[in-house]
This record gives structure tokens, sequence and C-alpha cells, in this order.
């Protein structure tokens, strides 16, 4: 789900095609899917998340009260339009997001989504720029397992110094993640930085089956 950023970090795309490529090349899944045939290191996905899975990134975030909502890494809008559906009418939603056609896309169909084409690695940034703090809640879509340890750091960092001291961070990763080195090390990376970490029960309908971490700065 979840292409260089403008200085050349981040090496994670979502999906390539620009909005009027997803017209013409049909259903928002075959896209993806020819996206990751091109480019499966960068793509991290065969098929875009599932509903099922939105809706236990979702779970647990109590988005009516949240005031500042984030999510990183949205691709083809996937987690984004539940989002859209759960948040307070006010409240703000911040996207970032690295391809430029993925945000072109997102920003035809999310007009209320603040979508932003930049790192997540920017999120203090982006909410300084918007006169805010901190983030209420924050949701990730970005393939984690399969970027450079060292942008894992520094991406982590960024979250977790923009969540309020009440808010939560949600991430996914596949069936078969945990067994591998760089899954393993980001397990590893979620409890060095958090005081709280929970794993969701396995979301079957989903392909493939994939988690959800959620995340606490405090006990």
């Amino acid at each position: 789900m979840d292409a260089a950023n403008r200085d050349g970090r981040e090496s994670v795309s979502v999906n390539r095609h620009s909005s009027a490529e997803r017209r013409r090349s049909g259903p928002e899944w075959l896209g993806f899917l020819r996206a990751f045939l091109r480019a499966p290191s960068t793509v991290g996905a065969v098929l875009p998340s599932s509903a099922h899975l939105a809706r236990m990134m979702l779970a647990g975030h109590d988005l009516q009260r949240a005031r500042v909502v984030v999510e990183l890494g949205p691709g083809t809008g996937a987690f984004t339009r539940f989002i859209e559906q759960a948040a307070h009418p006010e409240a703000v939603i911040l996207a970032l997001e690295v391809d430029a056609s993925a945000v072109a896309w997102l920003r035809e169909r999310h007009p209320r989504v603040q979508i932003e084409h930049d790192s997540a690695e920017r999120i203090r940034a982006q909410l300084r720029s918007r006169g805010l703090d901190r983030a209420d809640a924050i949701l990730s879509g970005i393939p984690w397992a399969a970027m450079p340890a060292a942008l894992q750091e520094r991406i982590m960092g960024e979250v977790r110094a923009a969540m309020a001291p009440s808010a939560w961070f949600s991430t996914f990763t596949y069936l078969h993640s945990p067994r591998t080195a760089r899954g393993a090390a980001y397990a590893a990376l979620l409890a060095r930085s958090f005081a709280r970490v929970e794993r969701s029960p396995m979301v079957w309908r989903n392909f493939p089956p994939a988690f959800v971490y959620r995340c606490a700065t405090s006990a």
C-alpha cells in the first residue's frame, strides 16, 4: 500500500498510475496489481488493502474526538475514505504521500483531506505550517518492512514526536512479515519507540492477510 521524495531519501512508492491512467485502466485493484508486477519491491502489496483491514486500522482510535488526524502513505485511499467517514466534521485530516500521481488521484477524490506531496519524515513541519502542535491520531499505510532501517528510524522518531499524549499510532504488516529479518527488526523498533504496543487479530479477509500494530507513548 504504501518513488523518491523531493530530497531522494524515501524510496517506497504506493502506485505510479496517474488519475487519468487509472480511469483508463479499469478498477483500482487492477492498476494496483499492474504496479506491483512492474515493481514489486517498491509497491509493497499485490492489491489495495481491504475494507476489513481499514476497519481494523481505525479500531481503538476515537476519531469523533480527534481534532487532528494524520495518515501516512495513503496510496490509493483504501483507508482515507474510512477516516473521512469516522472523523469529526471539524477535524483536520492531513495525508502525506510521496508519489505525485497518487497525490493527484487522492485530491480528486478526497477534497476534504489536506493531501501533501511530502515525506512522512516531515509530519511536524506540515503540522506547524498549519499552526498545529500535535496529532490526536496517526495511521500509516507505509510498507515499513520494505524500507532501510535508517529511514524507519527517522520516520518513527517523527511519528512519536508528533503524537499528542493520548494519541495512538496504527500501522499494519502482513502475516509473513514477523518471520522475516526486516519484519522482526521493525517489530523491535516499535517496541523500542513506544511504551505500549498491541497487536490486533489477524485480518484474513485481506490479501495478503494482515494485522495491525497499535502503539501509544504511555502505558
